[in-house]
């Protein structure tokens, strides 16, 4: 019997040049969860744009990461500062397919939460999760978030000292 050669996993900074990654990596996302806001397919024009504000926003109001599996970018997970509430960060992130289930994004989530807490001026994270997102739901929960919100969107807490 083979031995599971474990994985490396890295989170990278994302780069104006990095378009075509965004965009692969949107192109092949489910896109059942993603809300209408992330358009499929995903214009390298959108992606161009984003990757703009990303580098204005980085280390001041939010971590921007791609998430980078045996040096290959299949994911990206971000948090961000909450306008009305900048103690508060967001976390949202999203993997292609083909890698779900593997715990990549449990592992990013863990990595992200660290940064964030140290890099950003912020006392929680929260994380908005479909509750059909079952997968998405564990990843948080696994991450020691706390469920504070039961309806068909779950919101998530994390304490910077919990």
């Amino acid at each position: 019997m083979k031995e599971a050669v474990p994985m490396v996993l890295e989170l990278g900074y994302w780069h104006l040049t990095d378009s075509h990654i965004i965009t692969n990596i949107l192109d092949h996302v489910d896109h059942t969860y993603m809300g209408e806001t992330i358009p499929y397919p995903y214009p390298e024009i959108i992606a161009h744009w984003w990757l703009q504000s990303v580098q204005k926003k980085e280390g001041e109001n939010g971590i921007y990461r791609i998430v980078i599996v045996d040096g290959q970018q299949v994911g990206h997970i971000c948090v961000t500062k909450k306008e009305e509430d900048p103690t508060i960060g967001e976390i949202q992130y999203c993997l292609m397919e083909n890698f779900q289930n593997h715990g990549i994004m449990t592992k990013a989530c863990k990595q992200i939460c660290k940064i964030a807490f140290e890099q950003l001026d912020i006392t929680k994270i929260m994380g908005r999760v479909y509750r059909a997102n079952v997968a998405s739901c564990r990843v948080l929960e696994k991450n020691h978030f706390q469920c504070c919100q039961e309806a068909s969107i779950r919101i998530y807490i994390k304490h910077k000292d919990g």
